[in-house]
């Protein structure tokens, strides 16, 4: 029996992990795979703003590059090229990452128990029996990072993320990108319109390229990708996974049944990742019930949490904005980007993280308000 039991040790479940543990409260991980850290299946592009945030392991002996900006392309080639001019984000390894992030917990006393699955939970009274097969185990609390499936948060709560909002990802290593290392690359493309395609680069030669459709055929388009960006390079890995551009989901404590991570949707809409989010998310929730059990108010860490929250569903609603324009468009919008230099902006006052806030900063202030009526007036007298 554990005060918390932790379904699933990635990223999302491990974080709440090290905040009880920090509490000197008992929890046990449970983990499907049998190891922690695999099989990898993440773009591993964070920003360095939100490691920190999420007190991410050091040494940092995961990064394997750092990154300065991204370039974005038109469907016709035009290229966009936002450069924060100093190191904003790194390429990991998700392996490496979630390892350590494992070893934290197992030295601050928590349990970890891989190649174990939890096939059922029951909720009897204010404890929950979790059926592991052959064994059964008693918990208090559930902190809930099971990912995709969700299924346990369907039966305890009667409700999960939008299953019609994942897409299918395939991701490839690659060989001889021939691609600047310090820039990632978003592609957009019209058989592509669910998602863009992206390279993201390890090194001078190795990085990550994806390609993502809700459409049927993601291998031909996949292939198609390819022959007209990167037609010399040479695979070296393959993996498929499915990322989520939906709506998150809240639940409040007092269900003491706590979804976090992908299970919850606690993921950013418009790329599909939620290390960062996803984990403050579940720091603050397992932080919050530790202080209920403590005795203490949990009232800030809730407010943290719900902060959050609201921050990915304006995203949410950012990415059906998003949806709705013409990918014909993408030329004037990257022409109206450098024309109004909001290059700059972006530079100055964008987050990876929190995208939304940090767009209607850019976008509301008087000095941008001027620029895109000069600029609309300009182009339209002509």
């Amino acid at each position: 029996m554990a005060k918390v039991a932790v379904i699933g040790g990635g990223p999302a479940g491990l974080l709440a992990a090290r905040e009880i543990c920090r509490r000197e409260l008992n929890v046990h991980v449970f983990e499907e795979d049998s190891e922690i850290g695999l099989p990898e299946r993440c773009g591993g592009l964070l920003s360095l703003k939100g490691l920190s945030m999420i007190s991410a392991p050091k040494p940092m002996k995961y990064v394997l590059n750092l990154i300065r900006g991204a370039i974005f392309h038109s469907p016709s080639g035009y290229e966009f090229k936002l450069d924060a001019k100093r190191w904003v984000a790194a390429v990991i390894s998700r392996k490496r990452f979630d390892r350590m992030l494992s070893e934290e917990v197992e030295e601050m006393g928590g349990e970890i128990s891989c190649g174990v699955r939890v096939r059922d939970v029951r909720r009897i009274g204010n404890n929950f029996d979790l059926n592991l097969g052959e064994k059964r185990f008693s918990a208090d609390w559930i902190i809930d990072a099971e990912g995709m499936s969700s299924h346990l948060m369907k039966k305890i709560l009667g409700k999960s993320p939008d299953k019609r909002r994942w897409i299918p990802i395939v991701q490839l290593t690659i060989e001889e990108h021939g691609l600047d290392p310090e820039f990632v690359h978003l592609y957009f493309k019209e058989y592509l319109p669910d998602f863009f395609a992206y390279l993201i680069p390890l090194n001078e030669e190795i990085g990550r390229l994806g390609v993502a459709t809700k459409l049927k055929g993601l291998e031909p388009r996949m292939r198609k990708f390819i022959s007209e960006e990167f037609p010399r390079i040479k695979v070296l890995k393959k993996i498929s996974y499915v990322i989520y551009v939906g709506r998150p989901t809240w639940t409040e404590l007092n269900e003491r049944f706590i979804p976090v991570g992908d299970a919850a949707g606690h993921v950013k809409a418009t790329t599909g990742g939620g290390v960062v989010m996803g984990g403050l998310i579940s720091i603050n929730m397992a932080s919050a019930l530790s202080e209920l059990e403590l005795g203490n108010d949990p009232n800030s860490y809730v407010r943290e949490a719900r902060r959050i929250y609201r921050e990915l569903k304006q995203i949410f609603h950012l990415r059906r904005f998003i949806e709705n324009v013409p990918i014909r468009l993408y030329d004037k919008i990257f022409k109206l980007a450098e024309d109004t230099s909001i290059g700059d902006d972006l530079r100055r006052l964008g987050d990876m993280d929190f995208q939304a806030t940090s767009l209607k900063r850019i976008i509301y202030s008087p000095k941008m308000i001027v620029k895109l009526i000069s600029s609309v007036l300009g182009n339209f007298l002509k």
